[in-house]
């Protein structure tokens, strides 16, 4: 059991900075600098009459989660990563390929949540109605795709932390709702 434990663990640390680009996103609303980036990523085109994303996705928004994502990514490499044992790291690589990782792993956290908003307004769904589980697994299955293509990870541990961050999210969600953070359960 301690193995299984241990495994997660390093799972979910190896993810952390590409969790921290998604939720950076969600509070560049209160960075004075980025709040003022409202141009849409959709640049406000239209396909059959429709905004392919709409105004709630935004470059600041954007812009501040992949940094933010990347900055706690360089702060894990730089000085988390010296202070547990290498038996809680996911891989083995070097400080510069791991930078590199965080960076690429951060910008395609996001990119998926854009990649599946364009396919949600595709198939005609509001942009704020529940998608379970593809609102839960956008970021984490886009941004370990991007890693595999990096480092050597295996399909379970793909597969580990998509499940892992949907448990996760929805726990986070239904969390936020009861503490009146957010308005929906979901």
């Amino acid at each position: 059991m301690e193995v299984v434990g241990i495994y997660l663990f390093a799972c979910f640390y190896f993810y952390l900075p590409a969790a921290m680009a998604n939720i950076g996103a969600n509070i560049a609303k209160f960075i004075p600098l980025f709040k003022s980036i409202k141009k849409p990523i959709d640049f406000g085109l239209k396909i059959n009459g429709n905004r392919i994303i709409g105004d709630h996705k935004n470059l600041g928004g954007f812009l501040f989660g992949t940094l933010f994502g990347f900055g706690f990514g360089i702060f894990k490499t730089i000085y988390l990563d010296k202070l547990i044992s290498d038996q809680y790291l996911l891989v083995q690589i070097d400080e510069k390929t791991s930078i590199l990782l965080y960076l690429i792993m951060s910008f395609f956290a996001l990119f998926g949540d854009v990649f599946k908003s364009i396919l949600k307004r595709t198939l005609n769904r509001d942009p704020h109605s529940p998608w379970i589980p593809f609102d839960e697994m956008d970021h984490s299955v886009f941004a370990m795709l991007a890693a595999s293509s990096i480092v050597s990870i295996s399909l379970k541990d793909v597969l580990t932390v998509v499940m892992m961050f949907i448990v996760l999210h929805l726990a986070s969600n239904v969390i936020g709702y009861l503490l009146k953070i957010k308005n929906v359960p979901y």
